[in-house]
């Protein structure tokens, strides 16, 4: 009796697993099936908008959008055009840039000191840890002093922007200066210093602080006595001083290398748009931003306009954009419009219509992909939980011809085994495997494409900055 029940036992389980097989391949076959006819009306769409009537002038208008979409090289970029790309990329989109250059600081006094620090950090190299590197060059100078400043190399955040030389505050305990240690980088700020030495080196970390800029990404020590020729060698390598400690009675400068920015005066030329009742600080920043020319926001000037109630309104309402674009109010569109921070509910400024339209285009797949995410994760867990999942599915699919379900009951197949919840990784992997998950998000992106200066203009605009960025040596945060 006991072994007919082991075997009706395997049985059912052998039945429920075929059963189960069965459902998915069902699942797969409808998410297909309904992916199949999302494309077919996404192409109808684009026909019915191009106002195309045979075969042979669609293939040559995709043609034509497809050669000048992926034709542009770095020699065919303006030399203005390049500065400014350079200028947005470095004084601007700092944020998305994967930060790389010196990310600890540390002073060792005596050769004493510097001999035992130097095996540690030949231990840390053979254990594959984090350690530090000695700079060439006395800080003391002719002083002879064996003062040596360390730094660590890194990436990230973590990365140091800024350094400064000042005096350490005169008359205080060890044990203070130490806990100040962990104050000041809670603040964003490294010290390297020693309790020997009357000064110290303050690293700032600008990222931490939520302000943009760019890593140190090496430093030189140099004596005052050195001839003109190696400090303009420096210079004209795009090192610069970052002090002369001369008066703190060491006989050495410091000289930091990172990336300098141009003149904005010497970039832009506003024409017409300084004497608009509408320019404003907002406005211009994300002129430089994006690299929008005059006539650019004059095109989008006149695309706003139609949009007000009456001419000369300062606003637009949201409902007339989406009506404009015959997209419905979802929550992926309030989620994009609340991102700007707009000053009025449902209304916009023209600074922050051209902040709308310039952003949320430019967004690439992962971009996107993080920033629906994120958005989701009001509460800024990292993590959504099951009942969150179920209702992320289901404003991904609003407004669309997709049927949520089929992306709802593959929550186990994705979350995270040990603990439950649903990752950023996860859902980066789950969008791999079910890319219509993002189809309507991407379709609204393509609508204020259309609506403002065209696909193939913001096309060549996020090419002509991937250019900019490999040319540079720049790499994105992943």
């Amino acid at each position: 009796r006991i072994q007919r029940k082991i075997r009706q036992y395997l049985m059912n389980k052998h039945k429920k697993q075929l059963e189960y097989e069965l459902e998915q391949q069902k699942l797969k076959e409808r998410e297909l099936q309904i992916y199949n006819d999302n494309i077919k009306q996404y192409r109808k769409n684009i026909i019915d908008n191009l106002h195309l009537n045979t075969p042979i002038k669609i293939l040559n208008r995709l043609g034509k959008m497809l050669y000048q979409n992926y034709t542009v090289e770095a020699d065919s970029i303006d030399v203005n055009d390049t500065k400014r790309l350079r200028n947005a990329v470095l004084k601007y989109q700092t944020q998305t840039i994967l930060q790389e250059g010196i990310t600890e600081l540390y002073v060792t006094y005596g050769e004493g000191e510097r001999a035992y620090f130097q095996e540690l950090q030949e231990k840390a190299r053979q254990e594959k840890r984090d350690y530090f590197h000695m700079l060439p060059n006395d800080i003391s100078g002719y002083l002879d002093l064996q003062i040596y400043l360390w730094v660590i190399y890194g990436n990230g955040r973590e990365c140091i922007c800024e350094l400064e030389i000042k005096k350490i505050p005169g008359q205080q305990s060890i044990n203070w200066l130490k806990s100040r240690l962990i104050r000041e980088r809670g603040h964003g700020i490294k010290l390297g210093w020693n309790p020997k030495m009357f000064i110290e080196f303050r690293g700032i970390c600008l990222h931490k602080q939520g302000k943009p800029g760019f890593s140190i990404r090496d430093i030189k020590i140099l004596p005052n006595n050195e001839t003109e020729a190696e400090v303009k060698n420096l210079l004209d390598n795009e090192y610069t001083c970052a002090g002369n400690l001369d008066e703190f009675g060491f006989a050495t400068s410091i000289y930091v290398l990172n990336r300098t920015l141009v003149a904005d005066d010497e970039l832009y030329d506003l024409g017409v748009l300084n004497v608009r009742p509408w320019m404003n600080k907002r406005l211009l920043k994300h002129m430089k931003t994006y690299n929008l020319s005059e006539s650019d926001i004059m095109r989008m000037r006149e695309i706003f306009e139609g949009l007000t109630k009456k001419r000369g309104d300062a606003t637009i309402r949201v409902k007339s954009l989406l009506d404009k674009i015959k997209q419905p109010k979802t929550k992926v569109v309030e989620w994009v419009i609340d991102a700007i921070n707009p000053t009025r509910d449902y209304e916009l400024y023209f600074h922050e219509y051209v902040h709308l339209v310039c952003y949320y285009p430019m967004l690439s797949s992962k971009e996107l992909t993080k920033f629906l995410y994120g958005c989701m994760d009001e509460e800024k867990n990292r993590f959504l939980k099951k009942d969150q999942f179920l209702k992320f599915m289901e404003y991904l699919a609003e407004g669309g011809l997709q049927n949520p379900l089929s992306w709802q009951v593959q929550f186990k197949n994705f979350q995270h085994k040990q603990l439950g919840y649903f990752f950023l990784e996860d859902f980066e992997k789950f969008v791999l495997k079910n890319p219509t998950t993002i189809f309507r998000a991407q379709e609204l992106q393509r609508f204020f494409m259309r609506l403002n200066l065209g696909e193939a203009y913001w096309e060549k605009k996020m090419n002509q900055f991937r250019i900019i960025r490999e040319d540079m040596g720049i790499l994105l945060v992943t």
